[in-house]
């Protein structure tokens, strides 16, 4: 009995002093109470979910800008990754996304708490980007992996309100840079992109929409330890947006 109790308060002790990263740290203060309260919560849902889930947690990794994320361990011994995401009113669609992607193009999702906002996902291997790879070779993986994203299906409900499709925001986010980084290139130049924009934003439809990563670059981009159908290369980990 006192030899569980030791390992106990050791652990507690350990989970007391999880390393958020700054950036998560500074995005959860900015959140207010709910980031905050997330934040003090933390070391004691990270030992809940050790009990839930049958997983032994190990160190945290480094690069997540909204999640904490660290590596885990499965009660069959296989690798894993805990991923503990800031409150996000986007998280249901992320794991609805991987829960129907099954591993096609996306990181397999083996476990998830969206009341809790707890992912846990199959372990994956490098990212692109640290890899002795051309951009012609990234480029060629990518292109493969989207492939494979691409082929999830997109929900009977999904809706995008007007003005909120891609297109739409993108034109905003050129008005809106032009003036205020004090009109950085011509109206010519301006304009063209505007009308690109408005053109893309008055052709959506949303019947021939594809369920589309929201940001496929080489470093959201991670090699798979063993090629398994649907992630011959690459998977990803972040879940995506819908798209045309």
């Amino acid at each position: 009995m006192s030899g569980e109790l030791v390992e106990n308060g050791q652990q507690c002790e350990r989970r007391a002093a999880l390393d958020v990263q700054p950036l998560v740290r500074q995005k959860a203060e900015h959140l207010g109470t709910r980031g905050t309260e997330w934040l003090a919560h933390l070391p004691a849902l990270v030992s809940d979910l050790e009990r839930q889930w049958s997983i032994t947690v190990g160190e945290p990794l480094s690069g997540g800008t909204a999640s904490y994320v660290c590596r885990a361990v499965t009660h069959d011994g296989d690798d894993a990754v805990l991923k503990l995401s800031l409150p996000d009113d986007g998280f249901q669609d992320s794991v609805r996304l991987l829960k129907a992607a099954r591993g096609n193009g996306y990181v397999r999702l083996l476990a998830h708490d969206t009341e809790r906002y707890a992912l846990l996902q199959e372990a994956l291997g490098t990212p692109m980007d640290t890899l002795d790879q051309t951009p012609e070779q990234q480029m060629r993986a990518l292109g493969q992996t989207l492939r494979q994203a691409w082929q999830v299906p997109r929900w009977d409900d999904a809706t995008v309100e007007p003005g909120t499709e891609k297109a739409s925001q993108l034109g905003e986010l050129v008005r809106r840079l032009w003036e205020s980084l004090d009109r950085p290139c011509s109206e010519r130049v301006r304009d063209q992109a505007m009308a690109y924009a408005t053109s893309r934003a008055a052709a959506f439809d949303i019947d021939r929409c594809v369920v589309a990563h929201g940001d496929p670059h080489p470093g959201n981009a991670l090699r798979i330890p063993t090629p398994r159908p649907g992630a011959d290369v690459i998977a990803r980990i972040k879940a995506g947006q819908t798209a045309g």
